[in-house]
């Protein structure tokens, strides 16, 4: 649904005053008509008449009181018929001397907020000879209060019903006077209760009648942001402009209160937008949108803030329940300094992302849309991609660019602020010195109010702001830091606890500017030891209680939650922040603007220190690891940042607190343990003295200590056994060999039942070996591609036998090499294939001559590279020969049946059997069936074997 500006249907109005000449005339041959109380204006449409349609009986009044005088007057009841109204409109506002308002009932909204819309373009163009008069007449019981702020610099005149002839006349008198010998804007009458000038606050809505000097900001930022563009509505406003411009003083005494009077409307007239209220992002802004949300729809904030951490939950659901469709109503947010966003350490939680994602959703939603504003300083539009929800859909929103005040807004603040302060300059001069100085300077307006505030503070009484004054506090920079000292100074004892606080309240810049950073009042009370006294003084508090008006302040405290903002009372979550950014920024020459504070965070590494604390915790709070820990005396530099810590800062702190303490206690075990490496270390010398035969390498040497210190430990390299299962049909019967004698050591295939058994996983590996030939004073094999995982080579049948009696005595088992019926049941594993995979040899399913992996014909593989059989046996099928205990027979003819082994004792015969292939063979030799033979005093680089063991009661 979109939304439009009051005055966008005159919205080529704006353009087609720029091309129109303005005709500004005096008529001093008319002052003996003036006399008897009647003007004469000579041209029709000298003055333009602006009502609303409910008022029409009145300007009727109006229009015919003037034009009997004389006057020329100009309504759109003068538009001919068949004319093209919207021209007309744009000539007449485009040429006309004074722009009369009438403000009824109604206010300004509609034809008439359009209308007041280009007369202010025109009262406040550069390059005008004379502004445009506008003068605001009070119809019926209308109160000035009706005047909205951006009028209220403008004298008005209470014309009542219009049936005294007496208020009409009076009405023609004061045009004459004021108009027609000049424009000027007459003084204020009474002098306000308190001073306009918010010195380094923002303005807020409370002094909306005197923002002065951006009422064109104000009505072209809206109208920007209700112009659709491409037929689509503009659902976002983005502020935007360097520091000091008074974005926020913009948002909250102009934008805001402009969309309370009803600037803004829809486009269906039953529509309205509904302003949730206004929040700054702070370190918690998923928080901050809860609290904001629930104080408008008198929620509880927690429980709101745990449904918006909910990923499937939208604002659009909670808008559904609070804002009936038959009520018209859309919700509005303004978020002031979006930059916290990005400022205020990392992201908590998630919350970033998290408010990112419920602000993007909402605005791109077609029922109830979010309609938002925002301001942003200027440096940091290069990390809107920290924020990509948001960031996509900046293209769509309207982007006004707030530029310095400039020279005729610089005049109108100061000139007629003072006018509105009641008071006037000690020499004509002094008022444009302050505009000259002001113009060199960036972020002109909080200086500017700061030095008026302390001019009227002391001359007010008066009536004058003295030039005395303005000398002795050195200018816009110089009150600006005089006033910062003063107040710090006058903690006496207590200023290091204040300057304390305000460096926790600033957020050091990399390659950026500092910026403000936000804290709770309970953090600030930590900074300054409880002290809520430093607190109310610096925020102006303990001042303010001495006298009526509001006293300087470097802090500002906002209320948190859904405690109204006038409560007095003070709250451990309210949020408190410097007043403004300026006095963390330098002057145009370098200098900076308040030289204390600067000082106080070149001179200490506070910040710089605080700041990697904040990211160590973050860091720690993402891994945990007591690497990240702080100790000894960065620990100690870290404690003084306690005070005032976050709870994520505290809790790391707390860690490592925990963790030095064990360290302590721990000392003497360090001790000990290096007590305890040095007699290793002596151990080790003497026995590589007495074991090293000399020739072996370092890498050779390290491998032997380590298996001698596993063997004086009792760690055991043992290989891993595992049961040999039963076939599918419950029996261990498997047919042996193969039948049709494709090679005749393979026949006849017969029928074979085994015993239960247990074999090695896989083949015995060198880090297995070298154990047995450790503890038994055996020469240790050579290695050719390594030793550890790698299956033992160069290993005789008769080496293989020893190492299964040496396993046996240490697993008390009974443990041989297998037999030929137990190698080949195990290896086929319940199948009847080639393979225990299959009938062909695939692809990387082993390690052979053209298997397909990369060690073919190259080495041995480490143990276990390939995937097990189906019983959980590796390499059943390649990478090393291995010995089993038969004798070799040329087939098997009169073999046993039982599962035993075919020839048992060593001097049996002196050929064994060999099965499974190896990494240099034909895949055809790693079949199940295939069989081989050797020397029983045979080593070779492809000769390994694995073990059989079963329980000594099975025996």
């Amino acid at each position: 649904m979109p939304v439009r500006l009051s005055c966008t249907r005159l919205a080529a109005i704006r353009s087609a005053t720029g091309i129109s000449t303005r005709r500004d005339r005096l008529y001093a041959d008319n002052r003996s008509i003036l006399a008897q109380g009647r003007c004469h204006l000579i041209a029709t449409g000298d003055i333009f008449l602006s009502y609303a349609h409910t008022d029409q009986a009145m300007a009727r009044v109006v229009v015919e009181a003037l034009r009997a005088t004389g006057a020329g007057v100009w309504w759109d009841q003068d538009i001919p018929l068949g004319a093209n109204w919207q021209q007309e409109l744009e000539r007449q506002l485009g040429q006309c001397s004074v722009f009369l308002l009438l403000l009824g009932g109604p206010g300004v909204s509609g034809w008439v907020g359009g209308e007041v819309g280009v007369a202010l373009d025109r009262h406040y163009r550069r390059g005008e000879k004379s502004p445009l008069p506008i003068v605001p007449v009070l119809l019926g019981k209308a109160e000035p209060s009706a005047i909205p702020p951006f009028l209220s610099q403008f004298q008005y005149y209470q014309l009542g019903d219009g049936r005294d002839p007496a208020a009409i006349a009076g009405l023609i008198r004061a045009l004459g006077e004021n108009l027609l010998f000049g424009y000027r804007k007459p003084p204020v009458a009474t002098s306000p209760e308190r001073c306009p000038f918010p010195g380094l606050a923002c303005y807020g809505e409370d002094r909306r009648a005197f923002f002065l000097g951006r009422y064109t900001d104000i009505h072209r930022a809206l109208e920007l942001f209700s112009t659709p563009e491409h037929g689509a509505p503009r659902r976002w406003l983005r502020i935007e402009g360097n520091s000091g411009l008074g974005k926020s003083s913009l948002l909250h005494a102009g934008l805001l209160p402009a969309l309370k009077d009803g600037w803004v409307e829809l486009g269906n007239a039953d529509c309205r937008l509904q302003l949730l209220g206004s929040l700054r992002p702070g370190q918690m802004p998923l928080a901050e949108l809860a609290r904001l949300v629930a104080r408008a729809f008198r929620l509880h904030s927690e429980d709101l803030e745990r449904r918006f951490r909910d990923p499937d939950f939208s604002l659009a659901h909670l808008f559904a329940e609070h804002l009936p469709e038959e009520q018209r109503r859309l919700p509005l947010l303004a978020i002031d300094q979006f930059e916290e966003l990005f400022t205020l350490g990392g992201d908590h939680a998630g919350e970033r992302a998290r408010f990112d994602q419920l602000l993007a959703e909402a605005i791109e939603d077609d029922r109830y849309p979010l309609y938002l504003i925002t301001t942003l300083r200027s440096d940091f539009l290069g990390q809107f991609e920290r924020v990509p929800r948001l960031n996509s859909l900046r293209s769509q929103a309207a982007r006004y660019e707030l530029l310095p005040v400039g020279e005729a807004g610089l005049n109108d603040i100061v000139r007629h602020g003072a006018e509105l302060a009641g008071v006037t300059f000690s020499d004509d001069d002094l008022a444009g010195e302050i505009i000259r100085e002001a113009l060199h300077e960036p972020g002109a307006l909080p200086l500017v109010n700061n030095l008026l505030r302390l001019l009227w503070e002391e001359g007010h009484g008066q009536g004058k702001l003295q030039r005395a004054r303005y000398r002795d506090l050195g200018g816009l920079g110089g009150a600006l830091a005089r006033s910062a000292d003063d107040l710090l100074n006058r903690l006496g004892d207590q200023r290091g606890n204040g300057l304390r606080l305000l460096l926790n309240l600033v957020q050091p810049g990399i390659n950026t500017p500092h910026a403000r950073r936000t804290i709770s009042r309970a953090r600030a009370l930590d900074c300054v030891g409880g002290d809520a006294v430093i607190i109310d003084h610096l925020s102006g508090h303990a001042a303010a209680r001495k006298r009526e008006d509001e006293a300087a302040r470097l802090l500002m405290i906002s209320p948190a939650g859904n405690r109204n903002p006038e409560d007095s009372e003070a709250h451990a979550d309210d949020q408190i922040d410097l007043i403004h950014e300026t006095l963390l920024r330098r002057r145009p020459d370098g200098e900076p603007y308040w030289p204390t504070l600067w000082r106080a965070i070149e001179e200490t590494d506070f910040l710089e220190e605080r700041t990697r604390l904040e990211q160590q915790a973050a860091a720690w709070r993402k891994n945990p690891a007591d690497i990240a820990l702080a100790r000894g005396r960065e620990l100690r530099r870290f404690m003084a940042h306690r005070p005032g810590a976050t709870e994520e800062v505290t809790q790391y702190l707390d860690a490592c607190a925990v963790k030095n303490r064990r360290h302590r206690r721990n000392g003497w075990i360090i001790a000990a343990v290096c007590l305890l490496v040095l007699s290793v270390l002596t151990e080790t010398v003497y026995w590589l003295w007495d074991h090293n035969p000399g020739e072996l390498s370092l890498r050779e040497s390290l491998q032997r200590v380590t298996v001698h210190w596993r063997h004086i430990l009792g760690i055991p390299a043992r290989p891993t056994l595992v049961d040999v299962p039963d076939m599918p049909d419950g029996s261990r019967c498997f047919q042996m060999g193969t039948p049709g004698e494709p090679f005749s050591f393979e026949y006849p295939a017969h029928r074979v039942c085994v015993p239960p058994l247990q074999m090695s996983a896989h083949e015995i590996t060198f880090a297995q070996y070298d154990a047995y030939s450790a503890d038994v004073g055996k020469e240790w094999p050579d290695a050719e591609w390594g030793r550890g995982d790698q299956p033992i080579i160069r290993v005789s049948w008769l080496d293989a036998v020893d190492y299964a009696d040496w396993l046996g005595e240490q697993t008390g088992r009974s443990c041989n090499l297998p037999t030929e019926a137990e190698w080949e049941y195990a290896g086929r594993a319940g199948t009847t294939t080639n393979y225990s995979w299959g009938d062909e040899i695939g692809s990387n399913n082993a390690n052979c001559w053209n298997c397909g992996s990369q060690w073919d014909r190259q080495q041995t593989t480490p143990v276990a590279t390939f995937a097990p059989n189906p019983w959980g046996l590796f390499d059943m099928h390649g990478n090393v020969w291995e010995w089993v205990q038969d004798c070799w027979h040329d087939n098997y003819q009169g073999a046993p049946v039982d599962g035993s082994a075919w020839g048992q004792k060593a001097d049996d015969c002196g050929v064994r059997a060999l099965r499974g292939g190896s990494w240099n063979g034909y895949p055809d030799y790693l079949r199940a069936a295939y069989r081989s033979r050797a020397n029983i005093d045979r080593r070779d680089l492809n000769l390994g074997f694995r073990v059989a063991c079963r329980p000594l009661t099975a025996e």
